[in-house]
């Protein structure tokens, strides 16, 4: 029996939450990233119902080889994505006290002349 491994499954865009459920109905390991990757889902799935993929609804497309991606690979994605969130909210927490750039008033396109 050949290993499990991650597939990129495409979703409908917001409605990756739905298409997630039905492939855990369907006994798949399922990720979902989003917000970081909009329209795609990645499926935990044994070699041989790498077919019944596209069958589930909600799911588009099936983009990764028929060998898919090692878990492994996937963890070390899912640690990416982490820390880009945590350097957004760090961002954030550094920045959202600093006072608003003050807009320059227009030049008016009438010149008064004395």
């Amino acid at each position: 029996m050949e290993p499990a491994t991650w597939h990129i499954v495409t979703a409908t865009p917001g409605r990756e939450r739905a298409a997630a459920a039905q492939l855990a109905r369907r006994g798949f390991g399922v990720y979902v990233p989003t917000p970081d990757i909009a329209g795609y889902l990645f499926a935990f799935v044994w070699q041989e119902d790498t077919h019944k993929l596209p069958r589930c609804p909600g799911v588009g497309r099936v983009l990764t080889s028929p060998t898919g991606i090692p878990d492994a690979d996937l963890h070390d994605l899912r640690a990416a994505l982490s820390q880009l969130r945590n350097m957004r909210v760090a961002f954030h927490d550094a920045t959202h006290h600093l006072p608003k750039r003050r807009r320059r008033p227009r030049r008016s396109k009438h010149l008064l002349t004395a």
